[in-house]
């Protein structure tokens, strides 16, 4: 009886130790080869492979663009001189650049080489002559008023070929020889006084004589970029020296004379059906014309 009390023990306790054996032996075991059942911490080398950053594109690094101005640039003169940079962009219209005035247009283009070029101002327009080079020099005063005339006349040329700005001046010559008769009087007038004073009765009159139609006639060729100016003296006549005005224009080294006035001469009167241009353009001492003498009465020769 004790023997057999004894072998139920033991059976017993054996059977109780059953679980703990199994779970042991599913362990992971310290040394040798690993179980099939067992996941092995040391990574395999498709793993290393895969999780190499270097062959990896998802975590290849991206390089981010920066941000790049675009360069700004030089206010100033281009390399052309062409146009003029403020503030990074083109001017356009009547500009002063240092002490110089400069005309560009809506694009930015520096004007060149213009005659009687105009311009909207708050009073009204503006003339200008634009050189070569693009400087705008303003008209004002009679020169102004003889511009804006030409303009009136159709009379301003394109371009400024000799050739058309004598056409210009033949117009602007007909238009103060034709003058309606008046007789403005200011005495003791320079020049320079008598021009300004007698052209600016011309324009804004329409009228004058022998002094106004040299005025307006000196001014619009100065507009026309002749070498003109009033010419106060005498003309000979059956009664002695009388008072005269006419215009002088210097063409390479020689001087012409310009007579607006020497139309209504009555002696003229035959040759004038001929040339209506009788008095555009002539020497002095010329055949069928007058004798002229400067301020001092000196005569004048060729």
């Amino acid at each position: 009886m004790k023997k057999r009390t004894w072998m139920i023990l033991l059976l017993s306790a054996i059977l109780m130790a059953a679980p703990a054996i199994r779970a042991d032996e599913t362990a992971a075991p310290e040394t040798g080869a690993p179980d099939s059942a067992v996941v092995s911490e040391e990574p395999s080398q498709e793993s290393e492979k895969a999780a190499d950053p270097a062959e990896t594109p998802a975590e290849v690094p991206v390089e981010t663009p920066k941000e790049t101005k675009a360069p700004k640039v030089k206010d100033g003169w281009d390399a052309k001189k062409m146009s003029y940079i403020r503030d990074g962009k083109k001017v356009t219209g009547l500009q002063t650049i240092g002490k110089k005035q400069y005309i560009f247009s809506s694009k930015g283009k520096l004007i060149k080489d213009k005659i009687c070029y105009s311009v909207k101002g708050k009073k009204g327009l503006r003339y200008f002559d634009i050189s070569k080079q693009g400087v705008a020099t303003e008209w004002t005063g009679v020169y102004a008023q003889a511009a804006a005339q030409l303009k009136s006349l159709k009379a301003v040329p394109k371009k400024s070929t000799e050739s058309l700005r004598t056409g210009a001046l033949k117009k602007a010559f007909l238009w103060s020889a034709t003058l309606k008769k008046a007789s403005p009087s200011k005495p003791g007038l320079n020049a320079k006084q008598a021009l300004e004073f007698y052209g600016n009765y011309g324009f804004s009159r329409k009228a004058g004589e022998c002094i106004t139609q040299a005025a307006t006639f000196a001014a619009m060729a100065k507009v026309l970029r002749f070498d003109a100016k009033l010419m106060l003296g005498y003309v000979k006549t059956v009664t002695g020296l009388s008072e005269h005005a006419w215009v002088q224009i210097k063409s390479g080294k020689k001087n012409y004379a310009y007579d607006p006035n020497f139309n209504t001469w009555s002696f003229v009167a035959s040759l004038r059906k001929q040339n209506k241009y009788l008095g555009f353009g002539f020497t002095y001492m010329s055949k069928n014309t007058l004798s002229y003498y400067n301020a001092k009465k000196k005569l004048i020769k060729k």
